[in-house]
């Protein structure tokens, strides 16, 4: 049960990481269109 624990706890840790990447992205992306005008 140890490994199965460890194993959902670094899939979240993964899950959180990409979607920080992905808001990251987006934020990016709105940034460029409005710094463009």
């Amino acid at each position: 049960m140890g490994h199965l624990n460890e194993y959902l706890g670094f899939f979240d840790k993964v899950n959180k990481r990409l979607r920080n990447e992905e808001v990251t992205a987006l934020l990016a992306k709105r940034g460029v269109s409005e710094a463009r005008g």
